[in-house]
């Protein structure tokens, strides 16, 4: 069974810690006092659930979903220098905070390519991807994964309006729709900073708190169909929370 997520969307990182499979080590990208950092940790964890579990459109199962493999990018429509460089940009970032053997690659041959993202008018987008055509209305960004029974993410189909939209506005949603094809699906209504943010945001770079749950899910120690216990029984071992 595949199953089929939507996702609208509005609108120098320090090098990964490894996971040696016995004794997970977790060092927080920002130092923190002694006092914090037992909450900091259980927050984040908190964070993951609250943003990975289930999706703000199509199917709502609360699971973890995340890729299983690398994800190969290939760029349509018209993209401008300025988002091709962004581009590069987020996913140096992503590629940065992942320690499972996930990284984002752009392909030249979009036969090759396990993710598509179009830089274009709603119109265009739609007809390439029709399924996606009732939600474009009112909505400037979209992604759309697919994943297998186990909830591995399979392919990605990510459009981003550069026809209605500012160049500040595209940069914003770009950087939003790449990092929810990860498998952050759901957006927040506190920490105005995140990408995540639930309301009008112009951001166009990662939070502290955004880096900590994409490197937290794209950590070996959790993996694809847990529910939000078996994460924050696995995330506090990361976190070095709990002993193994």
């Amino acid at each position: 069974m595949i199953i089929f997520i939507f996702l609208v969307g509005a609108c120098t990182l320090d090098a990964p810690t490894d996971f040696d499979g016995t004794a997970p080590k977790y060092q927080l990208l920002r130092n923190y006092n002694p006092r914090a950092d037992r909450y900091v940790r259980e927050h984040l964890i908190n964070l993951l659930i609250e943003v990975a579990l289930g999706a703000e459109y199509g199917n709502n199962t609360q699971v973890l979903k995340k890729w299983a493999g690398p994800m190969r990018l290939f760029v349509g429509g018209n993209p401008s220098p300025v988002l091709q460089e962004e581009i590069y940009g987020i996913i140096t970032e992503i590629n940065a905070l992942t320690t499972d053997g996930f990284y984002i690659t752009q392909a030249t041959d979009s036969l090759q390519a396990n993710a598509y993202l179009f830089l274009g008018s709603a119109q265009e987008f739609a007809k390439r991807v029709p399924i996606a055509s009732t939600i474009l209305a009112n909505h400037n960004g979209l992604v759309q994964l697919t994943s297998n029974t186990a909830f591995e993410i399979q392919k990605a189909a990510l459009f981003v309006d550069t026809d209605q939209s500012r160049i500040v506005e595209q940069k914003h949603v770009l950087r939003e729709e790449l990092t929810q094809s990860l498998g952050l699906l759901n957006d927040v209504k506190y920490y105005p900073s995140s990408i995540f943010y639930e309301a009008q945001s112009y951001g166009d770079s990662f939070s502290t708190n955004d880096r900590e749950i994409i490197r937290l899910l794209y950590n070996p120690g959790l993996l694809s169909g847990m529910d939000s216990l078996q994460i924050r029984r696995a995330g506090r071992r990361i976190m070095g929370l709990t002993p193994n």
